[in-house]
């Protein structure tokens, strides 16, 4: 999992975006402090006896956030599973990349990142979309991450300084 947070100018445009995509006037989400959660399917639900939670998200850490693992994106899984590795690029000082013409070989034109993300760090994340009725009868989104590009972290900016 990786929480992040939209620009208030973004956070308009995407929460009224996703309303009109999927034609709901009103959509729940997984917010907690006012960060998005980009998440990859929960843990099967081994509890049978009905008494667990219920719900697709999970508060515990994914472990697919530790390490990456293959460089190739497959672009045709919806969602990928908790113990699959979310592939996390490096591309600060990558003066070559481009977006627009790198998406599709992303694992080609940026060195992986072997680490968690750090706290505060500025992203780019590819997610896909869905929305389900809950437990509660609420139709709530979810965010199922694919990938993530480093832009920047924060202790580059103190260290950028002092040179």
């Amino acid at each position: 999992m990786i929480q992040g947070k939209f620009h208030t100018q973004e956070w308009d445009r995407f929460v009224g975006f996703m309303c009109m995509v999927f034609r709901k006037s009103e959509l729940n989400a997984n917010l907690a402090r006012d960060s998005m959660h980009f998440v990859t399917r929960a843990l099967p639900n081994e509890n049978s006896s009905g008494t667990s939670k219920g719900g697709m998200f999970s508060n515990a850490r994914s472990p697919s956030t530790k390490r990456v693992g293959s460089s190739k994106v497959v672009a045709d899984n919806f969602a990928l599973d908790t113990n699959n590795n979310v592939p996390i690029y490096d591309a600060r000082n990558q003066q070559n990349f481009d977006l627009e013409s790198d998406l599709s070989n992303l694992g080609a034109a940026l060195p992986a990142w072997n680490q968690e993300v750090p706290r505060g760090s500025f992203v780019v994340v590819g997610y896909t979309a869905a929305v389900y009725l809950s437990n509660m009868g609420k139709w709530t989104l979810s965010l199922n991450i694919q990938w993530v590009i480093i832009i920047g972290c924060p202790d580059e900016g103190e260290n950028s300084s002092e040179e």
